[in-house]
C-alpha cells in the first residue's frame, strides 16, 4: 500500500551562487570576462579568484550564464574572507573588455547569507562513573568541527519517560560540561 514519502534530509548550503546582468554599455568591445569581488568581515572587497576571478577555467561558463558558484567554505576561510554565520554575502562585479576592467557594479544589500554545516555530528554524550540509582551523570565533549562557525551553546533535554516527550532542562551549556541528575522516586 502507498503512503506519504519519508520527510527529505535537511537543507544545507554549501554553496553560494552569485548572479549578475550584464551593462547596458560593453564599452564598444566584447566583454571577455567577469569578475566578482566579495565583501571580508574586514570591510575590504577582495576578489574571489579561485571560483570566479578573471580569466580562470570556467570563465566561458561564467561569461554566457553570468552566474558563478562559490563554495561557503571560501567564505569563513580566515585567509581569505573570514565571514562568521548568518553574515549578509556583499558581492560587488566587474566586467572585463580589451581595454580592462570596468568600475565595480553597486554591491547588494540582500541576498544569502553565510550558512555553515558542522563537518560531522557531535559524539553521542556519555555516561559518567557516578551514575548509580540515585542519580544520573552525563558527560559531553564540545564539538571540534565546527564548520567554520563556533559552537554557542548546547541545550539539554530530557524524557522523563512519563510520555510528556522532551523538555528543556537547561540551554546555556558551553564547551565541555558534566550534568548531573538527581534521581526522585514516585
Amino acid at each position: 500500500m502507498a503512503s506519504v514519502p519519508d520527510a527529505p534530509a535537511a537543507a544545507t548550503t554549501t554553496n553560494v551562487t552569485m548572479a549578475w546582468s550584464p551593462a547596458a554599455f560593453d564599452g564598444s568591445a566584447p566583454v571577455l570576462a567577469y569578475r566578482i569581488k566579495l565583501k571580508g568581515a574586514d570591510g575590504v572587497f577582495r576578489e574571489e579568484a579561485t571560483h570566479c576571478g578573471g580569466l580562470g577555467a570556467d570563465q566561458a561558463t561564467i561569461l554566457s550564464a553570468r552566474t558563478c558558484i562559490i563554495p561557503m567554505t571560501s567564505m569563513t576561510n580566515a585567509s581569505s574572507f573570514n565571514l562568521t554565520e548568518g553574515t549578509l554575502i556583499v558581492a560587488a562585479v566587474e566586467a572585463l573588455n580589451t581595454i580592462g576592467y570596468s568600475t565595480p557594479s553597486a554591491e547588494n544589500t540582500a541576498g544569502a547569507l553565510v550558512q555553515v554545516v558542522p563537518a560531522s555530528p557531535p559524539t553521542a554524550p556519555s555516561r559518567g562513573s557516578n551514575t548509580n540509582t540515585a542519580q544520573l551523570e552525563v558527560i559531553y565533549a564540545a564539538v571540534a568541527a565546527t564548520g567554520g562557525s563556533p559552537v554557542l551553546s548546547y541545550r539539554l533535554e530530557l524524557d522523563r519517560g512519563a510520555g510528556a516527550g522532551f523538555e528543556v532542562v537547561d540551554d546555556s551549556l558551553i564547551n565541555t560540561f558534566t550534568i548531573t541528575a538527581t534521581i526522585l522516586s514516585g
